[in-house]
């Protein structure tokens, strides 16, 4: 399943989004290794790749859980891990 992410720097703000529902907890993992002090986080922007839980949430018997097409350590470091390497790629150009 192909996940689309992505960020917008807007002078000190970043927003980052991806075209799924994501847990809470993956996008403060994505906010604590940003590197700007002020990050947004907005799913369902630009799709609907459904929900994504956090690798945890899988021993649980939940909605999210049951009808997911995921496996537990695949999506949420992918998706933290790729918003923060673009939030630090921004880093290294000055705002425009």
């Amino acid at each position: 399943m192909n996940i689309r992410i992505g960020a917008v720097r807007i002078g000190d703000v970043a927003i980052a989004h991806n075209d799924s529902e994501i847990y809470n907890k993956i996008g403060q993992e994505a906010k604590a290794g940003s590197p700007f002090r002020k990050t947004l986080m907005v799913g369902l922007a630009d799709g609907g790749g459904g929900y994504i839980p956090t690798d945890d949430a899988f021993g649980r018997n939940t909605f999210q859980v049951v009808g997911n097409r995921l496996k537990p350590g695949c999506a949420e470091m992918g998706i933290v891990n790729g918003i923060d390497k673009t939030l630090n790629e921004f880093m290294e150009k000055p705002a425009q």
